[in-house]
């Protein structure tokens, strides 16, 4: 954590003895320790938290890819079935209705002809009846 060389601690070392006094010294390196290791536990705490966050980042991004995917497939095939399925099925229910109309349609003409060809007969056979 700190690079300190052997000299620079002597003289740390030294100067706390001066300054504290050898009464005061282990209390106060006590002191120092502790928030040593309180400043240690911070860190390692901070650095595992940022490495969850990381972990959870690069995880969030892996599945948006996924749902990219997903979506991009089901888009395909979304096209796909249009294309296969449904337009050739739009395409034979179009000819359907077609054939069902020119049908209604036929119908109706012969009809409308059988009606009159039937009125024809009737009046014929009314004119015969009057002879």
């Amino acid at each position: 954590m700190l690079d300190l060389g052997f000299f620079e601690i002597v003289f740390i070392g030294v100067i706390a003895v001066l300054v504290l006094g050898p009464e005061k010294l282990p209390e106060a390196m006590a002191s120092i320790f502790k928030y040593l290791r309180k400043i240690t536990k911070f860190i390692s705490e901070t650095k595992n938290s940022i490495d969850r966050e990381l972990q959870i980042k690069e995880l969030k991004d892996e599945a948006n890819k996924y749902k990219q995917d997903l979506l991009s497939a089901s888009q395909q095939l979304q096209e796909m079935t249009n294309r296969e399925i449904r337009n050739p099925l739009e395409d034979e229910i179009m000819e359907i209705k077609k054939i069902e109309t020119d049908t209604k349609r036929d119908i109706t003409i012969r009809k409308d002809s059988a009606t009159s060809e039937l009125e024809s007969m009737l009046e014929a056979n009314k004119k015969e009846g009057e002879k």
